[in-house]
């Protein structure tokens, strides 16, 4: 990988300060020029690449119709499963069973709303948002659930004294995995 130059650095630094997501900006000075002073918000950064993961488990788990429901209801407060169906361009069915689904994997929330006192389900409607922190505290409860899955699976192989397939047995010789195993509570 080459360095970049100053002109080249300063040139991609004015590009991300242009951005939308308030995530770079330019301090003092002028930004297309050298000495420009730029302000990098750590925080939005981490909150832009935490909502991009999820979407990205999104998208290889349930698809791309998901994902898109997903970011609308990141933009939005509050949605009935009609609307979504409707802005997503999906059928009604599709983008409910898309809503439950990333429901009862805690990814996005659910509201109940009857309309009448005896909780009808046929005058009952659902309003459907996303909290960016359960939804990202469910991906990172998932994500350990798979660890502990794989270190049960690589603890049993070792026991039985079997051949470790190649990846583990990489990541076993580089210490990777008594690092990892030392981590697990």
């Amino acid at each position: 990988m080459r360095e970049l130059t100053e002109e080249e650095m300063v040139g991609k630094l004015y590009a991300f300060s242009l951005d939308s997501n308030d995530i770079i900006n330019v301090n003092s000075g002028n930004a297309q020029q050298p000495g420009a002073s730029y302000v990098i918000n750590f925080t939005k950064f981490n909150e832009m690449l935490a909502r991009r993961q999820i979407e990205s488990i999104i998208n290889t788990q349930y698809g791309p119709d998901a994902t898109r429901i997903y970011r609308l209801l990141s933009s939005r407060e509050l949605c009935e499963d009609k609307e979504v169906a409707d802005i997503v361009m999906l059928r009604a069915k599709d983008s409910r069973m898309h809503l439950f689904q990333m429901h009862e994997e805690r990814l996005v929330q659910m509201q109940e709303v009857s309309k009448s006192k005896d909780f009808d389900p046929n005058k009952t409607f659902y309003l459907w948002s996303v909290n960016p922190i359960l939804a990202r505290d469910a991906t990172v409860d998932r994500i350990h659930h798979a660890m502990h899955n794989v270190n049960i699976q690589l603890s049993m192989l070792l026991n039985k004294g079997e051949q470790l397939p190649v990846p583990l047995l990489s990541a076993t010789c580089t210490g990777e995995y008594e690092a990892f195993q030392a981590s697990m509570p």
